[in-house]
């Protein structure tokens, strides 16, 4: 059968509108602010918990925009058996908040900061008032020599790059 030129249009907006679907819920927006996606997460349960202790909920679940650099369970795990801690979550039971705070700020930065914009390597000023450096080399890319292993999750206040480790001021 062969297709008229108005039925090729009408086809090829079809095809199109069906790809679109297809690819839609990439450019959704998103529907979660920063805390509620990584509570959500069984990987960040060690940094929820140390952002509760901390009393840092309120700040990082508000309107204001933020990027937060967010260590793995495994990242806190790391941290804790160098000091002589159990795990993650007992190296946060045993700081107290004034000790917490400071470290979790390190995570976060000001505005929306997609990978983007954090390549090529730069100096990040982060909310502690501290900066990190990001890297890039063999195909890394790291801050503060924290392995970046995943970027770009959206929330509806910015954006969460998940690290391989936990940063100290």
């Amino acid at each position: 059968m062969k297709l008229s030129g108005t039925h090729k249009f009408v086809y090829g907006l079809v095809i199109a509108a069906l790809a679109l679907l297809a690819v839609a819920p990439a450019f959704a927006r998103p529907t979660q602010n920063i805390v509620e996606i990584a509570a959500s997460n069984p990987d960040f349960s060690t940094l929820v918990a140390a952002v509760q202790k901390a009393g840092l909920v309120d700040a990082l679940d508000g309107p204001k925009r933020l990027t937060v650099f967010a260590p793995t369970n495994d990242a806190f795990d790391a941290l804790a058996a160098e000091l002589g801690y159990h795990n993650g979550m007992a190296l946060v039971r045993a700081l107290p908040a004034e000790q917490l705070t400071p470290i979790l700020l390190y995570h976060v930065t000001n505005g929306n900061r997609p990978a983007n914009s954090l390549f090529p390597p730069k100096s990040v000023r982060m909310l502690s008032g501290e900066t990190a450096q990001t890297t890039w080399g063999g195909g890394v890319r790291a801050i503060d020599g924290q392995p970046i292993l995943a970027t770009n999750i959206r929330a509806t206040n910015g954006f969460i790059h998940v690290i391989g480790g936990v940063m100290l001021p």
